[in-house]
Parts: C-alpha cells; sequence; structure tokens
C-alpha cells in the first residue's frame, strides 16, 4: 500500500504494475484456494486453478464467494480489460447460489477519465445481479451499451426481479438494454440516466422504447430522469423530423417527479402531423416537480395550455423547472389560473459535460 500511495491515477499505476505486481497465488495457499473454487464451480471438477492462480479477478471473485453476507459491491472495470472475467465468475457464484445472496447494491463503474471511448459492462454477466434475492439498487458509471445485440444474453425474466432502483452516470445505455432491464423489475420505483456521449461515447436514445418498456412499472415508479443534456447528435439539425415521446404517463399513480427533456413530453414534430398528445394529457395525476430541459417544437405552447388546466387536474404540482426554454409570462399565466406553481428558470450554457 504504501508503494502505490502516489498512484492517484491509472497511468502511473499501469506503469508500476508492469513490472512489480504480481497476482499469482503463492504456492503455499495454491492448495487452499483450488479447495475454494471448487466449492464454488468457479472450476469445473476434473480443472485446476488455471487462470484463478494468476488473474487478480478471477481471485475477487473468488473472494466474494467466501464473504457470504456482503450486503454492498462497488467494482471499477479498467479499460485494459477487454474479458470482464470478474463478471463472468459472479456469473457462476449467483447459478449455483455460492455467493452474493445478500447483495442489496451493485455498483459497476468504467475506468474511461483517460480519453478511452470504448468499451464498458456488458449485460449478460448483469443479468445475474438482477437475479439475486436481496438485490434492490443497480448503479453503474461510465459505462457503454451502444449495440442491439449486447444483451442478447440478458436472462432475468420479466417482473422478477426485486430491483427497485436503476441509475446510470455519465453513461451510453441503448434503449433497447434499457428495456430488458425495466422490464425485469416487478416494482421498479426510480429509473435514472444521464447520457454522457462527450465521455463515453454515443448511442440512440429512442423515448418510445423507453416508454412502452415503462408501462410495465406504471404501478411503482416514483421518479423518472432521462438528461440527455451531456449526450450529442440527439436534437436534429433539420426540424423536419419526427420524434416519438414516451407517451403517456397517466396511469403512474405512484409518478411524482418527472426531468426530462421536453421531447420525451410531447414528441418532435414541427407541424404537429403526427398527432402526438400534448403535455396536459401525458402527465402523471400526481406530479409535484416537472424539470423539462431542452426545447422542442411547440413547447411554449404547450406549457401555457398546462397552466391553463394544473388547478383541476395536477392539483400536486409545485415546482415547474425550465431549462435552454423560453418561458415568457410563464409565471404570470399559472398565477392567474390559481395554480400554485414555482416557474423556476436555469441557464444551461454553463452546463460541465464531465461533471
Amino acid at each position: 500500500m504504501k508503494q502505490c500511495a502516489a498512484f492517484w491515477d491509472m497511468t502511473s499505476w499501469r506503469a508500476w504494475a508492469e513490472t512489480h505486481y504480481r497476482p499469482a497465488i503463492d504456492e503455499a495457499d495454491r492448495s487452499l484456494f483450488e479447495k475454494a473454487a471448487h466449492e464454488c464451480d468457479l472450476i469445473p471438477p476434473d480443472g485446476d486453478l488455471g487462470d484463478i492462480a494468476t488473474d487478480e479477478e478471477a481471485q475477487v471473485a473468488l473472494l466474494l464467494s467466501r464473504v457470504v453476507n456482503v450486503e454492498e459491491l462497488s467494482l471499477t472495470l479498467p479499460a485494459i480489460h477487454s474479458d470482464r472475467l470478474l463478471l463472468q465468475r459472479m456469473r457462476a457464484l449467483v447459478d449455483h447460489r455460492t455467493g452474493l445472496q445478500h447483495l442489496h447494491t451493485f455498483s459497476p463503474s468504467y475506468y474511461n477519465f483517460e480519453g478511452h471511448v470504448e468499451g464498458g459492462f456488458e449485460l449478460t454477466p448483469i443479468s445475474t445481479v438482477f437475479r439475486l434475492p436481496s438485490i434492490r439498487k443497480i448503479v453503474g458509471t461510465a459505462c457503454l451499451e451502444p449495440e442491439d445485440d449486447a444483451f442478447r444474453g440478458f436472462d432475468c425474466p420479466p417482473g422478477s426481479s426485486t430491483v427497485t432502483n436503476i441509475e446510470f452516470y455519465r453513461s451510453s445505455i441503448c434503449p433497447k438494454a434499457f428495456r430488458v432491464m425495466i422490464e425485469a423489475c416487478k416494482g421498479l420505483e426510480v429509473l435514472y440516466c444521464d447520457w454522457g456521449g462527450h465521455t463515453v461515447g454515443w448511442s440512440e436514445i429512442n423515448f418510445s422504447i423507453i416508454g412502452g418498456a415503462l408501462q410495465s412499472q406504471a404501478h411503482s415508479l416514483q421518479k423518472l430522469t432521462l438528461d440527455c443534456r451531456k449526450h450529442y447528435d440527439v436534437w436534429p439539425e433539420d426540424e423536419e423530423v419526427l420524434i416519438g415521446p414516451l407517451g403517456s404517463l397517466k396511469n403512474f399513480k405512484q409518478l411524482r417527479m418527472i426531468n426530462v427533456p421536453g421531447v420525451a413530453l410531447i414528441g418532435w414534430d414541427k407541424d404537429r402531423i403526427d398527432g402526438f398528445n400534448t403535455l396536459p394529457d401525458v402527465l402523471p395525476p400526481c406530479i409535484e416537480e416537472l424539470r423539462i430541459s431542452n426545447w422542442a417544437p411547440g413547447l411554449e405552447e404547450q406549457l401555457s395550455m398546462l397552466s391553463a388546466v394544473t388547478k383541476e387536474q395536477y392539483p400536486n404540482l409545485r415546482r415547474l423547472i425550465l431549462q435552454d426554454v423560453e418561458a415568457g409570462s410563464l409565471q404570470q399565466q399559472f398565477d392567474d389560473a390559481n395554480a400554485h406553481v414555482s416557474v423556476i428558470i436555469e441557464d444551461g450554457d454553463e452546463w460541465d459535460h464531465f461533471s
């Protein structure tokens, strides 16, 4: 530990590790590790230690199999590894119920702060975590899942997982990957993602797919955040396009806080030719705080429409926070309608894509 105390960045650590770090198990401990590995099905009955004897990730997985009461687990996957051996070993622990049975919070992150834009953890091994009996929270940082085929091995059956919180920070998760995770939950309460294209790379954001998956959680969802301000290539340069919204959230009886772009609520339809629902027709009945980032065609007019019906349809709405959206006399319109809503305007010009 003292030798490594000054290595605060991955580059310095890697330079030291290439010549000084040896993860191999001491000969005196090999038989103990091999016995434990066989008991936990981390190696076949007729196999030997193999890469467990020399690979640190395999040794960590073996350690997790013996620490039976671990409740919170944070893992940082370095960019230099591509095989995700540790996650593969964790799959064996879950499948055979030899470890992690008391885990309630899993926080994977990807070391991606030196200019790398590829990588991230794969959803195939992550799906095993969704199947744990006590798991409640999945929190990922700097994760990239841009490919449609990346999650074909996600094997947690729909409506079976005890996960209540799914949160991704500075990440880029494709909508189809989100769909399988959302639909795997039996009672999701919090969904959070800030897409971080400037940090980890680009992925598609399809609100219609995400909204369709969220319908399976209409009975339980309480907070929804889909933050695209750190992403790029999201909003069309040509306004003559159609982007579908999340869809109606009217049947979400528990949903009280929403933080999404304007397009997620009303779609991107310059001439309103596709018949997307208007803002007053899509919000959940118990909404208390609505945060809208980024402009969408017709948003100002629809905010005015919302002010006229808030008192009757959304009596609990108290805060309307707008970023990069023209508000004009909106506060006065809410006041004139006797709706007790505070309209707050935020300037997004100073937004830090890497914070």
